[in-house]
Formats: C-alpha cells, sequence, structure tokens
C-alpha cells in the first residue's frame, strides 16, 4: 500500500473500525476528523504518542475550550484562542524534550499517534455543558479500548515506513502495544531497546516517557531528571547503534569484493569481473579505515589507475600516500 492511499483509507474508516461515535462533533459542529500521519519519513525513526490534542479557545468567558483539530499529529501550529496567542504545545514538546536529547531530526521522523482522534475528558464535557451543548460525553477514559482497535493501523503505518527504530511515547501507549500491566510498562521507561514481531518482522522499540510528564518539573517528578541523566542517553546511544548496525547489513549485503591492504590497493582481477554497480571495500591499515566504491566510481574517479603498467600487467596498484580524491569513499575508521 502506498502512502497517500494508506492515508486516504484511514482517514476514510478509522473511526467505523475503533467504534468512536460519528457523530461527535466539536461545540460549533465541526467534525472531529482522523488525524493521520503527515509527517512520512521512510526508513528512519517513528514516533508514536497516544492521542492528537486540539485547539482550545475561549468561548463566552469560558478558556480551554476544545474546539477544532490540530493539523497533524504533534504539530507546531500557532494561532489566536479568542484572549491570547497560544501554540500546540505537543509539537514544541516532542522537538525540544524529546528528540533532541535523544540526537533524532524531526525530518527523519514518521510522526504518528495510536489512536488518531481527539478524546475528550470530563472538564472538556463540562466546559461543554455550560456553553449548552449536551450531546457529548467523555471517552478518554476508552484510550486502551480505542488504542486496541488501533494497532492494526499501526502495523499498517511501519510496514509503509520501514522505521530503523520505533520510540513508544508514554505508558498508555506501551501497555497497549505489548499488551503488558501499567507496572510494567512503566518498568519499560528505560531507553533500551526491545524487540516485537510486527507482521513477521522483528522491530526495534525504544520506550520513553511521555513529553508532557517531563514538561512538569517539580520535587515529586522524579521524571525529567532521570530522562535527562538516564533515559535520554542511553536512547541516544541504542538509536545510533540501531541506524548503524542496520545500516552495516544494508551495505554489507551490496558488497561484492572486500580485501585488506597496508596502502589503498586496487586489485585487477578482483574488480575487472565485477558489474559497474557492485562495491567493492578496501581496508587500508595504513590508514586506518576503509574506502566503498562501486566499480563505476572507480574507473571515473581513478582513471589514471586503470591505465598504469602495474595495474595491466602486475594486477595491482596501491599509492604511497592516500590521495584526497579518495577521502570521498571512506565509510569507516
Amino acid at each position: 500500500m502506498e502512502i497517500k492511499k494508506y492515508q486516504k483509507d484511514c482517514f476514510a474508516n478509522y473511526k467505523r473500525e475503533i467504534k468512536y461515535p460519528e457523530d461527535y462533533t466539536y461545540f460549533y459542529g465541526n467534525p472531529i476528523n482522523v488525524l493521520v500521519p503527515i509527517e512520512t519519513a521512510i526508513n528512519g525513526v517513528m514516533i508514536v504518542g497516544a492521542y492528537p490534542s486540539a485547539k482550545f479557545y475561549t468561548v463566552n468567558g469560558i478558556a480551554d475550550t476544545p474546539l477544532a483539530d490540530n493539523d497533524s499529529p504533534f504539530s507546531n501550529e500557532s494561532y489566536f484562542d479568542g484572549s491570547r496567542v497560544r501554540t500546540i504545545p505537543s509539537g514544541k514538546e516532542l522537538n525540544e524534550v524529546i528528540l533532541e536529547k535523544i540526537g533524532v531530526k524531526r525530518e527523519d521522523c514518521w510522526v504518528t499517534d495510536l489512536v488518531k482522534v481527539f478524546l475528550f475528558k470530563q472538564g472538556h464535557i463540562n466546559r461543554y455543558i455550560k456553553l449548552g451543548k449536551t450531546n457529548i460525553f467523555e471517552n478518554r477514559s476508552k484510550f486502551l479500548e480505542y488504542a486496541k482497535k488501533s494497532i492494526y493501523r499501526l502495523q499498517q503505518e511501519i510496514d509503509l515506513a520501514n522505521p530503523k527504530a520505533i520510540i513508544l511515547l508514554g505508558i498508555e501507549v506501551i501497555k497497549a502495544l505489548f499488551n503488558i500491566s501499567d507496572q510494567e510498562a512503566k518498568s519499560y521507561l528505560d531507553g533500551e531497546t526491545r524487540i516485537k514481531e510486527i507482521n513477521g518482522i522483528e522491530r526495534n522499540f525504544i520506550c520513553l516517557p511521555h513529553p508532557g510528564i517531563l514538561m512538569k518539573k517539580f520535587e515529586k517528578n522524579p521524571w525529567p531528571e532521570k530522562f535527562e541523566n538516564e533515559i535520554a542517553p542511553k536512547a541516544k546511544t541504542n538509536i545510533k547503534k540501531l541506524i548503524r548496525s542496520i545500516e552495516m547489513d544494508e551495505t554489507s549485503e551490496s558488497i561484492k569484493i572486500s580485501y585488506s591492504s597496508t596502502r589503498l590497493l586496487f586489485k585487477r582481477d578482483e574488480i575487472e569481473p565485477l558489474d559497474w554497480e557492485d562495491k567493492i571495500r578496501i581496508y587500508a591499515s595504513n590508514d586506518n579505515c576503509s574506502y566503498e566504491m562501486t566499480k563505476r566510481e572507480f574507473y571515473e574517479v581513478f582513471s589514471n589507475v586503470v591505465k598504469t603498467r602495474s595495474y595491466l600487467e602486475a594486477g595491482i596498484y596501491h599509492y604511497v600516500k592516500t590521495p584526497a580524491k579518495a577521502f570521498q569513499f571512506i565509510v569507516s575508521y
């Protein structure tokens, strides 16, 4: 399934699938829409939140009344709420509290929520009642019910995104996906890598506290300090390891020949049978690094080498001093 096809299908059918009341609307009658992912980086890092927030306004003196959907999961938009300019906090929290700390760029992420519609807390309902709207009821307490019915959609997104790491934010998301207790889910908030099979493929999950709890800095909340000093550094290290490991595996599959030498050395009998896009990896111990290139790149950049008597007759050519033009092919030290 293509991303656009998934977005359209999810938008059209998701509420019915999880049995979210189709007649629920915001105060002025505008629909509660499905927030499908729109930041959809492939082969990067997937971010999974609990459910989307909404835009809150002051209506007839009643502040923090939900009136409209956000534009997307963890959006960064600003708007005027009737009394002041507000910025959606979830986007800023994700960027500054989570991603910066674990060394991940937002543009490398697939950003989504497990439950893809706004859920009303009792406080929201009380505000609506004060304003005269009484045909809607609290459904925040149904998160787990909705979440379990949403796992199929998340599995589809994982197949599409093919992420190197999947970041689960908060106990509720962890509990739903791993089907464990609150206490066990809480113990998962450690930045370690956990493997779970999704549609026949082992996927790498890292569980972190929700950014909302990390923003609440008061004496009895241990999470901000614990995240800063323990969880985030561990997660950052594990994400780097996962990305490096997967990239090396992918690269290794495409390497056709690999050998070591004291200096940068080209072997005619190894190189010439290759196809033009086959890759060569050469470890030069004097340089303490590996060079990787295709046969085509070798011929284009080292065109002088293939014309030398040493390469043509002796079958080898090595540099006494590695030329600067080779540095672009360094892949590891």
